[in-house]
């Protein structure tokens, strides 16, 4: 199972950009439902400010969804996390891996004629 998560890690790094610590917080994410930072950093062992620093990268990057959490009525706001499903994760790695798959043959019968 260890290398199985390596390859994701790799895989994720190599067509995103992602760091492992990226990969790992949105499968989490996405097999564990809605989070908050506190949640996520209370059930991984991390700060909330390193957690958050993630997520952002995530949200950035178009792989995550932040809902205003209407229960904290503290003075900043505060978010809930949501990762898409397992599935459509697979489906969107998938259609990349396929899409650069096409364009890596494309250009070797290009450069072989």
């Amino acid at each position: 199972m260890q290398s199985n998560k390596n390859t994701l890690t790799r895989i994720f790094s190599f067509y995103y950009n992602f760091s492992e610590m990226e990969t790992n917080l949105l499968i989490y994410l996405a097999r564990n439902g809605e989070k908050t930072v506190n949640e996520l950093a209370k059930e991984l062992g991390f700060s909330a400010p390193l957690i958050n620093r993630y997520l952002d990268r995530l949200y950035e990057k178009g792989f995550v969804k932040r809902i205003k959490d209407t229960t904290d009525r503290s003075g900043r706001p505060r978010y809930v996390y949501i990762a898409p499903s397992l599935a459509e994760l697979r489906r969107r790695l998938i259609t990349e891996i396929r899409q650069t798959n096409e364009k890596m043959i494309e250009l070797v019968e290009k450069e072989f004629i």
